[in-house]
């Protein structure tokens, strides 16, 4: 993506998006980084993301889920003004507030959690992640991206999701929820998005196989 626009330059950040709805589908892509960055973004990370259960009005970025495609970070969870409930390493999930005041006086706190997935039987524990008006997220383990092309796959049924990064599962998505007239309700269905964010990123094999709703 980016296809020819100059290194450095500015550019928008965005998404393509499918025309139609999913709820129950194996989504399977190949990615690797191009070499261009753009803007402000010209040092950092290379990023994109696959956004899915997208619904509401367009913009950036709509509400959604997605599973972040960001170098070393591939296989994040990010809640994107929804709610879901991931397993998670208990050890990430207590954190203590540190408030840090510098000399201006302004005040930093880290009371944002940012649990680690951890499978149940390695002894993960539900926890909830998100909120209405934001974005929050929940870290990949392993970091399983690889230099040249890397396959992710997204398997969805209803209001949870499984991510796998070149064979091996590094986050779940269970209970997602949009708030909608002031409740937390079931988020089952919504279209496909690929994120533009300021990195030249380029895909291949993007295969979408719908599966059974009876299928667990």
């Amino acid at each position: 993506m980016y296809k020819d626009a100059p290194a450095d330059s500015a550019q928008p950040h965005g998404y393509i998006v499918t025309d139609k709805d999913y709820s129950n589908y194996h989504l399977r892509l190949e990615y690797k980084w191009g070499t261009k960055r753009f803007g402000g973004r010209s040092k950092s990370r290379r990023d994109a993301g696959i956004l899915y259960h997208v619904v509401g009005k367009d913009g950036v970025w709509p509400r959604s889920v997605e599973c972040q495609i960001q170098e070393q970070d591939v296989g994040d969870i990010f809640t994107v003004n929804t709610r879901a409930t991931a397993l998670a390493d208990p050890k990430t999930t207590n954190l203590i507030s540190n408030v840090v005041t510098n000399d201006a006086g302004q005040a930093r706190t880290n009371t944002a959690m940012q649990p680690r997935y951890l499978a149940a039987e390695k002894g993960g524990i539900p926890v909830v992640q998100g909120i209405a008006g934001g974005i929050r997220r929940v870290i990949r383990n392993p970091m399983n991206e690889h230099e040249g092309w890397n396959t992710v796959e997204v398997i969805v049924h209803g209001d949870s999701a499984t991510y796998i990064v070149n064979g091996v599962t590094n986050n779940q998505a269970n209970e997602i929820r949009e708030m909608v007239n002031n409740q937390w309700i079931p988020l089952k269905k919504g279209k496909i998005a690929l994120q533009l964010e300021s990195a030249e990123v380029l895909y291949r094999n993007v295969l979408i196989k719908e599966l059974n709703n009876e299928v667990r």
